[in-house]
């Protein structure tokens, strides 16, 4: 029989040897130190690298990649767009580039709904889930589209300027690029629902694309007021980019502030016009969700969870009457800046 005394000498021998084996274990198993779990990169290529539109859209991403670390995730956001939007060349080199570093996914923003598709589906082969945002591609290899439904928005934009002109005008629509996804369906939307909706209300027959270059576009624009804008008794633009265009036609033109102007999305510039009276409204997307929604999606889809082929966000009417609504201010004045890297000196 052993004596209380050399008992307890024996556990005290064996202690030691317990947490020893303690240790070990913690160590293989679930415990493993952060440090050693590998850290997935989520590469993003929208547009364009960065204006007034993309770095919101930057911001959400940037804003959701931190609450995922926030919660123990191991995660890093790669932002890779071209210097300039509709250069279709270098958003393939973009994707390419980042396939061949096996990136965890990638959600893209396609300059062309149908011209991306070989490159697109030759990198989901390799195994790599493609998420798209703000424009759709035309192909089933998307995982998920998280933008705005901009067929629908047109329709909303219709009803709107509708109201504006009380059932009967004509309208001049500016086109902005053939091929972009967003772009054409917010056009076909607008277009569709006043032909459907208002009989007495009469679209121009203006069909030339404006394009991604600045001056080109604000040529385009002076073109179409020149033929049109003495019928026009109002004017819908579908992006901020050629927005901003048709406002600096249509202020050469004596136009400002006469003819009722309406557009997609949003800038500094677009809101002082608004302010001033020059720009009738806005109809401006959830931009940092749109961003931040598309990120937490891509994370979820490695992460081997099922996620919706398609999310939609929100999308508002801006006027001088509710310009001043506190929600109205986050979306046309989004924190955007502080989630955003210090600009390179």
């Amino acid at each position: 029989m052993t004596s209380p005394r050399t008992g307890q000498r024996g556990i005290r021998r064996a202690l030691p040897l317990l947490f020893a084996f303690l240790v070990t274990v913690l160590t293989m198993g679930g415990c493993q130190p952060r440090a050693n779990t590998p850290r997935l990169r989520i590469a993003i290529v929208p547009k364009m690298e960065s204006n007034a539109y993309w770095d919101v859209l930057h911001a959400g991403a940037i804003q959701e990649e931190r609450d995922l670390e926030r919660g123990g995730a191991q995660v890093e956001l790669l932002w890779h767009g071209p210097a300039n939007e509709g250069d279709l060349e270098e958003q393939i080199r973009l994707l390419r580039k980042l396939a061949d570093e096996r990136v965890n996914v990638i959600i893209v923003s396609p300059q062309n709904s149908d011209l991306l598709i070989s490159t697109i589906e030759s990198i989901a082969e390799q195994g790599i889930p493609i998420i798209t945002f703000d424009s759709r591609l035309n192909s089933s290899v998307v995982s998920s589209y998280v933008g705005t439904n901009n067929y629908d928005a047109g329709a909303k934009a219709a009803d709107h300027l509708a109201g504006i002109l009380q059932g009967k005008g004509r309208v001049l629509l500016q086109r902005y690029v053939a091929g972009s996804d967003s772009s054409m369906e917010r056009e076909a939307g607008f277009a569709n629902r006043l032909h459907e909706k208002y009989p007495q209300i009469e679209l121009l027959p203006w069909k030339t694309y404006c394009g991604t270059d600045r001056e080109t576009a604000l040529q385009v624009c002076k073109q179409g007021l020149a033929q049109f804008g003495g019928q026009a008794q109002a004017v819908m633009v579908s992006t901020q980019f050629s927005g901003n265009e048709m406002l600096r036609a249509m202020t050469d033109a004596k136009l400002a502030g006469k003819v009722p102007l309406v557009v997609f999305d949003t800038n500094p510039l677009l809101v002082s016009a608004l302010k001033e009276g020059n720009v009738e409204s806005l109809v401006v997307q959830s931009e940092m969700e749109i961003g931040r929604t598309a990120f937490e999606t891509a994370y979820s889809r490695v992460m081997g969870k099922a996620v919706p082929r398609t999310i939609f966000t929100p999308v508002t009417i801006v006027t001088r009457e509710n310009l001043n609504n506190p929600a109205i201010q986050d979306l046309i004045e989004p924190p955007f800046r502080q989630y955003l890297p210090a600009p390179a000196k």
